[in-house]
């Protein structure tokens, strides 16, 4: 039996719903999963439903995007307390105030060299979210001005740390505390490569402002790259955790491939929904 705890839905920018999500990792012997949407726990309430009958475990999860020093970090937040108000309106500062203002901007500025581009046509923009990728990416790709995420982020990759700023790190690790979550630093290899270039000394930064743990099993990581982490981890008597960072069909990145184990990670008091499913199994 496997876990993933780290997985995206359509809700964000994943291409399955959640009972797909569910069914997929029964049929690859995931017995507890957790699905971590970009600023959204949209689809929480209807994988607690379809559980619920079923021989699978669930650890309520979000991935919160914070930036620091002009680069965005991702924090999964698992076990949180889903009606706490703060949660909640940082959720939807993210989703209605910084992703609609830097749209809107990006929109703005762009139709002046990409003339088939509109404010207007792009506010009423609609499309399947089982696309995958968020509406400005959609959009972009349906009016043939570029055709897919590479050039996308080729395009806007400047424009995106100038203008789409998320809170700080500290200050999202605060609001997941105060809703009882757990705060993990997701994925490090995306954003310093490997640990010499993720200095011990952030890491120290990132646990003194209250990080529960770190993401030590991803596809981000190179062989062998992980156990630095995961020696920091014990060291520093912090949590572990791991997923496959699985968008559907949107990436090439494949449920599961990572092939963790219970007994590779450890997630200390977090609450596990449907727990007797995966305690059954051990």
């Amino acid at each position: 039996m496997y876990v993933d705890l780290h997985i995206h839905s359509c809700a964000s920018d994943g291409t399955l719903t959640a009972e797909e999500i569910i069914d997929e990792c029964i049929n690859k012997n995931i017995t507890l999963f957790s699905v971590t949407d970009h600023n959204s726990i949209a689809n929480n309430a209807e994988i607690r439903r379809v559980i619920e009958p079923k021989d699978i475990s669930y650890i309520q999860g979000v991935e919160i995007t914070s930036t620091f020093r002009g680069r965005d970090f991702h924090i999964t937040v698992y076990g949180f307390d889903e009606t706490n108000k703060e949660l909640k309106e940082l959720l939807r500062k993210y989703t209605q105030d910084v992703e609609e203002n830097f749209c809107n901007k990006f929109i703005e500025t762009f139709s002046k060299q990409i003339p088939q581009l509109n404010l207007e046509e792009f506010n009423a923009y609609s499309y399947d979210p089982r696309r995958g990728g968020i509406k400005l990416l959609n959009y972009l790709m349906d009016k043939k001005a570029l055709k897919n995420l590479d050039e996308y982020f080729l395009l806007a990759e400047d424009f995106i740390s100038r203008f789409r700023i998320f809170s700080l790190p500290y200050e999202v690790i605060d609001i997941a505390r105060k809703a009882g979550g757990y705060p993990f630093l997701a994925h490090p290899p995306a954003y310093y490569n490997c640990l010499d270039r993720f200095p011990e000394k952030e890491l120290d930064q990132w646990r003194e402002w209250g990080i529960a743990g770190i993401e030590c099993y991803s596809p981000y990581f190179r062989n062998g790259e992980n156990e630095k982490y995961i020696q920091y981890c014990l060291k520093n008597d912090l949590l572990i955790s791991g997923g496959s960072d699985y968008h559907g069909t949107f990436t090439e990145r494949k449920l599961g491939s990572q092939h963790i184990t219970p007994d590779m990670i450890n997630l200390g008091d977090i609450r596990i929904i449907n727990e007797y499913a995966i305690m059954a199994q051990v």
